[in-house]
């Protein structure tokens, strides 16, 4: 009664006295002692009075448990969990309690052996014969309900959360991996909502990042690399004739992704079996129809997560980013016989994303940070170096997109980046035409050009950040490495096309690495042999500006051709 008075007075938006808050814990505590000595039917009256008491004090103070008291209550929700499984409601109220316990109180061996077993049972995440054994000693007919399981996996996310590694070596010891894995085998279960969906792929999410040790045990002896990729295919197939992914599915879709991203980055990608080969090339060909879905409202991180998947797949898997044409295709993304809009996606992706780190785009509510924004550019500019060096379909298209069609044009045209490219390379910008289009002046290549010289940049990091892809450094090395890969890995084309006569001496600092002499293995026997086959005509270049010799002294390149034209 006096608990109940307390309450009555109580202002949420006001906060206690030390005096009246430390009243309310131990009344808390006393309702907790009174517990165990009460039998089923009165846990129930003493519920409700417990959960409001402890959610007053969490709304009254920052911290109210410290971590012993804490790890008495933890205990006493594993006991009351083992024992009172018969009552749903009960239960329900105790995952309830043990979601509001707060996470700085916990310590870094919180979860018991026990606790993880009965969490594990309460979410369905145990095997069939643990549940059915369990059921039968419990006297009941099922080891949760869809609310149980839901309870439990938001316990579940809450101790990964504050205590990562441990949680994680817990529910892994009693067979979380193994119960995540089965569920998804269910997906088209329709007892199981959206909300255990997302829930299960965050929890497997989150204990692979914990331990990346594991990820090589679910892809090879659980074949979750398998069945995660079947859950994107039944989304997919569910969303013909096409239309948006609505908000649950692409939110799943993102999560799935970053799972297999996890998943593939385990492996070798210079060393796979035929079988491993032919895993990646199924799964960039789903990343191919996510990129062509219908935009939906917020499709940004749905492009991210493909971008994820991408930077982990060997250069072989970018096959599947181009299809026959059969249809109707923009002209704008086709290539020869190929459809490309795949890839035209990402290129309008990296487009914005540029335009995001430059601020040329106004900020909105959706407008991420620049740091996020470069980050998306770095990975953008990875994925279609990689996509590059690997086929030659991507590498012309994107050479007819971004390079100029007459290469004596600047494309660092503005007066800030062109003042910036001449200070960095202690020399002048090759310009005969000083005519350029204001849309010449914003276009991809102009940026790129931006990027490379430093400039547009003051959001995104200074000239001494490591060289990551969200830093300056490292979105100028990407920027010039795909610079340099669509001119074949030959400088004196760079210097031609962009007029960026320090180009030579950056391919050295940015440690631009170089392709065409080391061919990828494939598992089939096969080598990407870069650039090849890509041009039926040799180009007779000034040996002044030639990566041999780094550093031209003057001031622009000649170069001499054999009549023709270009194969970009």
């Amino acid at each position: 009664q006096l608990a109940q008075h307390l309450l009555d007075e109580c202002d949420p938006k006001v906060r206690l006295d030390d005096a009246r808050l430390d009243l309310m814990h131990r009344l808390r505590l006393a309702l907790i002692a009174e517990q165990r000595k009460q039998q089923h039917h009165q846990h129930q009256q003493h519920q409700p009075l417990l959960l409001q008491l402890h959610m007053q004090q969490r709304q009254s103070a920052d911290t109210v448990l410290d971590s012993g008291t804490t790890q008495s209550l933890l205990a006493w929700l594993e006991c009351q969990l083992k024992q009172h499984q018969q009552l749903s409601e009960y239960r329900t109220a105790l995952l309830q309690l043990l979601q509001a316990v707060p996470g700085d109180c916990l310590a870094s061996r919180s979860v018991t052996a026990g606790l993880a077993q009965q969490l594990l049972l309460s979410a369905g995440l145990t095997s069939a014969a643990a549940a059915a054994e369990e059921s039968r000693h419990r006297h009941q007919p099922d080891a949760g309900t869809a609310e149980d399981a839901q309870s439990s996996l938001t316990c579940i996310l809450t101790l990964l959360t504050h205590t990562p590694l441990s949680a994680a070596d817990a529910f892994c010891a009693e067979g979380i991996l193994q119960g995540l894995i089965d569920r998804v085998r269910t997906f088209r279960d329709p007892c199981i909502g959206w909300e255990v969906k997302l829930a299960d792929i965050d929890v497997l999410d989150r204990v692979l990042r914990a331990m990346p040790s594991l990820a090589p045990m679910v892809y090879r002896n659980l074949d979750g690399f398998v069945y995660l990729m079947e859950v994107i295919d039944l989304i997919i197939s569910d969303c013909r004739p096409p239309r948006p992914l609505a908000q649950q599915e692409q939110a799943l879709v993102c999560l799935v992704l970053r799972v297999l991203a996890s998943l593939a980055a385990s492996n070798d990608r210079d060393n796979l079996t035929p079988d491993e080969e032919a895993h990646y090339l199924r799964l960039v060909s789903l990343v191919h129809d996510l990129l062509l879905m219908p935009p939906s409202l917020d499709r940004r991180p749905l492009l991210e997560s493909c971008l994820e998947v991408l930077l982990t797949v060997p250069l072989i898997a970018f096959e599947e980013l181009t299809t026959p044409l059969e249809g109707t295709v923009d002209v704008a993304c086709r290539f020869e016989d190929k459809n490309l809009s795949a890839v035209n996606s990402l290129v309008e992706f990296l487009r914005h994303c540029l335009r995001e780190v430059t601020h040329e785009l106004p900020p909105t509510e959706l407008t991420p940070s620049a740091a996020s924004s470069a980050s998306s550019v770095g990975a953008c500019l990875a994925v279609l170096t990689e996509a590059s060096i690997s086929q030659r379909s991507v590498r012309c298209f994107l050479r007819s997109l971004i390079l100029p069609k007459h290469p004596h044009l600047p494309a660092a045209s503005s007066s800030s980046t062109t003042s910036a490219a001449a200070a960095a390379g202690g020399g002048d910008i090759d310009t005969e035409d000083e005519s350029v289009t204001e849309t010449e002046a914003n276009s991809l290549l102009s940026d790129l050009c931006r990027l490379i010289s430093g400039g547009g940049l003051e959001g995104v990091g200074g000239a001494s950040a490591s060289g990551s892809c969200g830093s300056s450094s490292g979105l100028a090395r990407q920027a010039g490495q795909l610079l340099f890969v669509l001119c074949k890995e030959n400088a004196a084309k760079v210097v031609r096309h962009t007029g960026l006569t320090q180009f030579p001496a950056l391919v050295h600092s940015l440690q631009i690495p170089c392709h065409s002499t080391s061919p990828t293995a494939t598992a089939s026997g096969s080598s990407l042999d870069a650039y090849s086959s890509d041009s039926s005509e040799e180009e007779i270049l000034d040996p002044e500006v030639s990566v041999a010799t780094c550093c031209s002294q003057s001031r622009a390149a000649t170069v001499r051709e054999k009549p023709g034209t270009d194969d970009s």
